[in-house]
């Protein structure tokens, strides 16, 4: 049993890291796992998928090492359960568990920018870094607004809408122009 708390991009920023705490028996990369979400009830057929651990690390500092296996205890990054995963979520290889609850925030997003890019067909860029910021980040909300078309970034605050812009230009390339409105309670 395995929980993820957090996804961390990869170096090029291209995926992502699952990180997790091994809460039993042994993490090896190799195994086929059932990647729970927070949804997941037992005895259910909706709420899992099924992916293969590919690669398992240890981090130290900005520093990761591929490691064979993560004891009961350890904190690793897993690689290969990306697509699966939202934001959080439980692994495990018995098919009778239960997830593991995600951590409930006493902050919600209060503080909303608006984000567009200068030429049009930069848009996918913007979409799906967008869809990665939201992995990143457990505390941002995305929104679209059907209405305006607009995409809305919500944060905790000015700072972490700030930071959240500028991971959202660190995603989609760095040379893709993103516009954002001031920000707004």
């Amino acid at each position: 049993m395995v929980f993820v708390s957090k996804m961390v991009p990869t170096a090029d920023s291209s995926r992502f890291y699952a990180l997790g705490r091994v809460f039993s028996g042994t993490l090896l990369h190799g195994t086929k796992v059932k990647v729970l979400d927070e949804k997941y009830k037992p005895g259910t057929k909706e709420g899992f998928v099924y992916a293969t651990i590919s690669r398992t690390y240890l981090m130290m500092g900005k520093q990761v090492e591929s490691v064979e296996s993560v004891p009961a205890g350890g904190i690793a990054l897993i690689l290969g359960v990306d697509q699966a995963l939202n934001k959080t979520g439980t692994l495990t290889t018995s098919e009778g568990a239960h997830c593991i609850r995600p951590l409930k925030h006493a902050i919600s997003p209060i503080v909303r920018v608006a984000v567009s890019c200068k030429k049009q067909q930069e848009l996918p860029k913007l979409i799906e870094a967008l869809r990665m910021l939201k992995k990143y980040d457990p505390l941002v909300e995305i929104i679209s607004e059907e209405t305006t078309g607009e995409y809305i970034v919500a944060g905790g605050g000015e700072l972490h809408v700030q930071i959240c812009l500028e991971k959202l230009k660190e995603f989609a390339g760095g040379n893709a122009e993103i516009t954002s409105s001031p920000p707004r309670v």
